[in-house]
């Protein structure tokens, strides 16, 4: 109710107040770097569960480990 009160008696001093709160928070979470934005990827935008991506997901793998152990990816896969 004091707030209310307080609304009522000086609404700009409040709205101040509580923009000003609010510009400090964010501002500190910028400075701190806790909300840090990183470039989108396709997978950022897929339904995990669908079986299409969980393929994709698979084959992304199989060309990962051939790469690492064969160092060629054009060779085929079995699925």
């Amino acid at each position: 109710m004091r707030l209310t009160n307080w609304f009522v008696d000086c609404p700009c001093t409040v709205l101040a107040v509580s923009f000003g709160i609010l510009i400090a928070i964010t501002a500190l979470v910028v400075t701190n770097k806790w909300i840090a934005l990183t470039d989108p990827s396709p997978r950022d935008f897929l339904l995990w569960s669908d079986p299409i991506v969980i393929n994709n997901d698979k084959r992304s793998l199989a060309y990962e480990f051939l790469e690492k152990y064969d160092g060629d990816k054009t060779k085929d896969i079995r699925s």
